[in-house]
């Protein structure tokens, strides 16, 4: 068991801190049917997630706009490289998380149902150009 989970860990090409966001972010969506996501693990670079693309080891962007996404955004700040995240024109509810990625330069998050005060992390984002 422990060398089938060393040889997975060699061949895995996403950086472990965007696997654990991007698994954090699959379950507060919802776990919707989204080709290659998964709630645990996986390799979103490696394995071609739906919507997922990257350079190197990194996540560097999440496109998912009108893809009828529910469910609520989690934590962000854990992606180390992403500079665009859209998830306009979905269904998705709660606030928009404090703890932002400092390297997204495009926060895309339109017609969604979100509630709340826009964080005042937002201000950190010195990259951001565009939302």
């Amino acid at each position: 068991l422990l060398v089938a989970a060393a040889a997975l860990a060699a061949r895995a090409v996403t950086d472990a801190s965007d696997v654990i966001a991007m698994n954090g972010l699959y379950v507060s969506l919802g776990s919707p049917s989204l080709p290659g996501w998964i709630p645990n693990g996986g390799d979103p670079c490696g394995e071609g997630w739906q919507g997922v693309t990257c350079t190197g080891t990194g996540i560097t962007s999440i496109k998912m706009n009108v893809a009828n996404l529910g469910g609520q955004l989690s934590s962000l700040g854990n992606f180390t490289s992403i500079t665009t995240i859209d998830l306009s024109n979905n269904n998705i509810g709660g606030t928009i998380p404090e703890d932002l990625p400092l390297t997204l330069q495009n926060l895309f998050l339109s017609a969604n149902q979100l509630t709340g005060s826009i964080p005042s992390s937002l201000s950190k984002l010195t990259g951001l150009s565009a939302m």
